[in-house]
């Protein structure tokens, strides 16, 4: 049974006598009542209680565009997402749904699928593969082929057969490369963290970017440091003009780029990573930033890059900038204070 609204309080009249209180709300209307008995008060908050219960509504209304069947297998998938204490949205658990999930190539009924095992040696159909120690080395981009990549990008308006029609402004494809470069974003244009961040992650005050578990590959929280360099191209290119992602025909520009530098999917983010460890020869700080584990960290990224190297790559500014003597702090570097 549903826990009263209404209170009852004994008090003493200032004669002497004693006298019951029923106090609440019902309806958004202050009920305050004095009673010369208890029985009479318990008798009177039944009411109120009845009256409050018949114009208590069953739900909100709110407005929708989603039809009724659609409305109920929402309310269904939600109340599925709290049974299983679930913190995470609907929308989370959609977009989880959409990037990991795939359809069978083909339906087959339980009987004809016995046959078609029996009818052959399912052995044969087994393909074998070469189980190897350790995965080949991360591939990465030098110093130089990154610098001209960047520089390259300044001056990119998009594919020449189109810029009659579709001319982007100078520079609009900097901020999706510095951030995938110079920040390790997962450069998947589609369903990449790139495709997730949203500008106000992006901290220019406090430099730092964060990733947050709906936006993480891995559905953890991370927080990449904003180096000096990295900040200057992000300033001269702002996202607020500059949107992250090309607005048009942004899989056939990406896709055009990366050819003509002979770039890979993930050759960023691994530049990326192989420069913060060659930078500041820490493991560990590589990989809280990145978001893999030490063990793929030492693999994959350990010795790719000298500290020489490494310190040129996170130089690489915008033309006609330039960055003066950096000291190393806590896998930073800092700029020398103003005088």
């Amino acid at each position: 049974m549903n826990k009263s609204k209404f209170k009852i309080t004994q008090f003493n009249n200032p004669s002497g006598a004693v006298a019951w209180r029923l106090s609440g709300t019902l309806n958004g209307k202050r009920i305050r009542e004095n009673h010369q008995t208890r029985l009479e008060a318990v008798e009177k908050r039944q009411e109120y209680d009845v009256e409050h219960l018949n114009g208590e509504p069953e739900g909100q209304t709110v407005w929708t565009t989603l039809t009724h069947k659609e409305n109920r297998d929402a309310i269904a998938a939600i109340n599925q997402l709290k049974s299983r204490g679930s913190k995470y949205s609907l929308s989370f658990a959609v977009d989880y749904c959409l990037e990991h999930y795939r359809a069978p190539k083909a339906d087959i009924a339980a009987g004809d699928a016995a046959m078609e095992y029996l009818a052959k040696n399912p052995i044969n159909a087994v393909p074998q593969y070469k189980q190897t120690a350790y995965r080949s080395t991360a591939e990465t981009l030098k110093t130089s082929k990154a610098k001209e990549l960047m520089l390259f990008l300044e001056t990119y308006t998009g594919p020449e057969s189109r810029q009659a029609r579709c001319r982007h402004p100078e520079g609009f494809l900097v901020p999706f490369f510095a951030l995938a470069l110079f920040g390790g974003i997962r450069p998947d244009a589609t369903h990449g963290e790139i495709s997730k961040i949203e500008p106000k992650a992006i901290d220019l005050e406090t430099n730092v970017i964060r990733i947050e578990p709906t936006v993480s590959k891995v559905n953890e929280k991370r927080v990449v440091k904003i180096q000096p360099n990295l900040k200057l191209w992000l300033e001269r290119y702002p996202l607020d003009k500059f949107p992250l992602i090309p607005r048009r025909n942004a899989d056939r520009i990406l896709r055009e780029v990366r050819t003509q530098f002979s770039i890979g999917h993930d050759v960023l983010r691994h530049t990326f990573i192989s420069m913060t460890v060659g930078a500041f020869r820490s493991v560990g700080d590589a990989s809280l930033q990145a978001g893999n584990s030490e063990a793929v960290i030492r693999k994959h990224y350990l010795d790719l890059k000298s500290v020489e190297e490494a310190d040129l790559f996170w130089a690489i500014v915008p033309d006609g900038e330039a960055l003066p003597a950096m000291k190393k702090k806590e896998g930073r570097y800092v700029l020398p204070k103003k005088s």
